[in-house]
């Protein structure tokens, strides 16, 4: 009697051994598949257009492969079109990923058009002309970090470098999202 006993121990043990490995190996498979992202420019929206404000709304999709929901709680982007700093985003507001599917952010940008005029003019002249003509020419670099977590825990601060064309960047295709994996 006693080794059956000890026999049903074990074989519980075992079970729950089995179990906690178990949800180990689904724990680190669902935060490998939160920290692959995916994403694309849904739009952008210009909202005013001056001599002292060039305003916009930049819309983001990203798509989250795991079944888990997380959240992104702080965007800082830099913003710059053919290497010369257009502006920065700066985003505290806590947007939620949906388990297993896309999310969108939209994000209000501001550019001081003043500031930009800093710049090396053969450039600025350079970008102008490819803004107003051919806008493949014109390369888009977003560059930052994004702070992610999942209940309470902060997961990680991911590095966010994307770089396409103006002509990239404005298509409506809705296939088009571009995956890095970290």
């Amino acid at each position: 009697m006693l080794s059956k006993l000890n026999s049903a121990k074990t074989w519980l043990w075992s079970g729950v051994a089995l179990a906690v490995i178990g949800l180990g190996f689904w724990g680190f498979n669902q935060y490998r598949l939160l920290t692959k992202y995916c994403y694309k420019i849904k739009s952008v929206k210009f909202t005013s257009i001056s001599y002292t404000k060039l305003a916009f709304v930049l819309n983001i999709s990203l798509r989250n492969f795991s079944n888990i929901k997380a959240s992104i709680t702080s965007v800082k982007l830099d913003i710059y079109f053919d290497d010369i700093k257009m502006t920065t985003i700066n985003s505290n507001k806590e947007t939620v990923l949906v388990q297993n599917g896309v999310s969108n952010l939209a994000f209000n940008v501001s550019v001081n058009p003043k500031s930009i005029l800093t710049t090396d003019f053969v450039k600025l002249g350079g970008l102008i002309n490819a803004l107003i003509g051919d806008k493949s020419k014109v390369k888009v670099t977003m560059r930052g970090t994004a702070g992610i977590k999942v209940g309470l825990v902060d997961i990680k601060k991911l590095d966010i470098d994307m770089t396409m064309t103006m002509a990239e960047m404005l298509a409506d295709n809705p296939n088009a999202f571009v995956c890095d994996i970290l």
